[in-house]
């Protein structure tokens, strides 16, 4: 019975550029990856943000109502001591006890939140409870705000369009769709497979050469995989278009709520520092009798409930802040660059910057 053995092997030549564009492909796609990552530290950075800010707004809403509860406890041993000698009425007194209990319903609320504002900060940090339940954060420089009088809105939606990783992914995923593509165009072209090969076949006495062989494609010239990739390329176009509106939207609420919650943080420091002033007129009438001290302690709670509506206004602007941010994609600065990184390209190479 005749038999064969021999030894042969293959050089494959793959034409049309199909090579180049599947290393290419795979370069975009592992962009792409990169690119999502990326999206996931920024999401852990902003949950972290608003957490230091939550804290921040229970500790110092603690000690504004501990002062609270200082002064109306003060406030009702004295109208409890007008009370005694016929000075005041029982609802004075009852009124004055009421807002007492309030406040310190309130002030334990305020510690209870904190405890778990402080426990929710450990879980985004990846920290036990207990690291940083003692732990003393410095707050400093939290009311300097950047201004945004010399950014209009367009150039900090170039800032986002240039920088946001979501956008830098979807042209990732873009430019693999056109790789693929392309890839698929290619193999409309045959591939070449280089012998040489040989094989003796016992039964005839011979050896038999294998010098060339091609790997043609399908009568439909691919026509099916090639339209596939334009649909897909169609897709990822579409949701680029789409991302990139929302981005600009994103942008433009962000800024108009940031300049919004700046204005009302400077009109809430100027009534506080007005209430201020009021304040040391009053502690210096009374150093001179001209008032009691129910009328001055009126005046530390109205100083009190201005700095708590300053609070307030500080928080709403850092969380605008924190939306700007989040909106660009990047910590804000009064140097934003407007321009990419030196060397800094899309994925495949292709990204042109424009004046």
């Amino acid at each position: 019975m005749p038999w064969t053995f021999g030894f042969s092997f293959d050089v494959p030549i793959e034409t049309a550029g199909k090579r180049g564009d599947r290393i290419q492909q795979a370069l975009d796609l592992a962009s792409a990856a990169r690119f999502q990552v990326g999206e996931t530290v920024w999401q852990v950075r902003a949950r972290v943000r608003q957490q230091f800010l939550d804290l921040f707004a229970a500790i110092e809403q603690i000690k504004a109502l501990k002062a609270e509860t200082a002064v109306r406890s003060r406030m009702l041993e004295l109208i409890s001591q007008r009370f005694s000698v016929g000075e005041s009425a029982t609802f004075e007194v009852n009124s004055a006890q009421l807002a007492l209990q309030q406040t310190q319903m309130a002030l334990a609320a305020a510690k209870a939140d904190a405890a778990s504002v402080r426990a929710t900060l450990a879980e985004a940090l990846g920290l036990p409870v207990g690291a940083i339940a003692d732990t003393h954060f410095d707050f400093t420089g939290i009311d300097r705000l950047p201004a945004l009088q010399q950014l209009s809105t367009r150039t900090l939606e170039r800032v986002a369009l240039l920088h946001r990783l979501d956008i830098r992914r979807a042209l990732a995923q873009y430019a693999a769709a056109e790789d693929t593509l392309k890839l698929e165009i290619a193999k409309q072209y045959p591939n070449i497979n280089l012998g040489p090969g040989y094989e003796w076949e016992e039964g005839d006495n011979r050896w038999s050469l294998s010098l060339l062989s091609l790997t043609l494609p399908l009568l439909n010239q691919n026509q099916g995989p090639i339209a596939v990739a334009k649909a897909r390329v169609t897709e990822e176009s579409a949701r680029f278009a789409a991302l990139q509106a929302q981005v600009i939207g994103q942008v433009s609420q962000a800024v108009v709520g940031y300049r919004g919650a700046v204005q009302t943080l400077h009109t809430a420091q100027n009534l506080f520092t007005t209430q201020m002033k009021h304040q040391h007129m009053l502690d210096q009438r009374f150093a001179a009798g001209a008032i009691g001290s129910v009328a001055m302690l009126g005046g530390h709670l109205a100083s009190l409930v201005a700095a708590q509506d300053r609070l307030a206004a500080l928080y709403r602007a850092q969380q605008a802040l924190g939306t700007m941010e989040n909106a660009l994609q990047r910590p804000f600065t009064e140097h934003l660059s407007f321009k990419p990184a030196l060397h800094e390209k899309s994925p495949s190479g292709r990204e042109r910057a424009r004046a």
